[in-house]
């Protein structure tokens, strides 16, 4: 099965960034640690602000408020990165003609997170 976190490198890295995965797992606590408390993936390219990117399945209203609530997220906008939040959804299962569609088609719903947002 492929992850939210690798269908987001893959979109990324097409779109021509440098992508790092900054989440870890921490086995004695069991849990997974995000970069500053939220970030997935750190994304770079030339002549464009970092992105600090947030990926998941579902739940992106979630990912949001967790972000809303890092002060880490504030500082990180204020010192010129970027935060998006990729929500990952399968396509619908059935084209326009009626037809079945192509099995494991996801497309993302993207959100940008602002200081206007905080």
């Amino acid at each position: 099965m492929v992850t939210p976190t690798q269908r987001s490198l893959k979109l990324m890295r097409g779109d021509g960034y440098y992508c790092e995965i900054t989440e870890h797992y921490n086995s004695f606590t069991r849990r997974r640690n995000d970069l500053l408390g939220f970030c997935d993936i750190l994304c770079l390219k030339k002549d464009h602000s970092p992105i600090l990117l947030q990926t998941t399945a579902a739940g992106i209203s979630s990912r949001i408020k967790k972000i809303l609530e890092e002060d880490k997220a504030k500082l990180a906008l204020q010192c010129g990165f970027k935060i998006l939040v990729h929500g990952w959804r399968p396509l619908a299962a059935y084209k326009k003609d009626g037809s079945r569609a192509k099995k494991d088609r996801w497309e993302p719903k993207i959100r940008v997170v602002n200081l206007d947002d905080f």
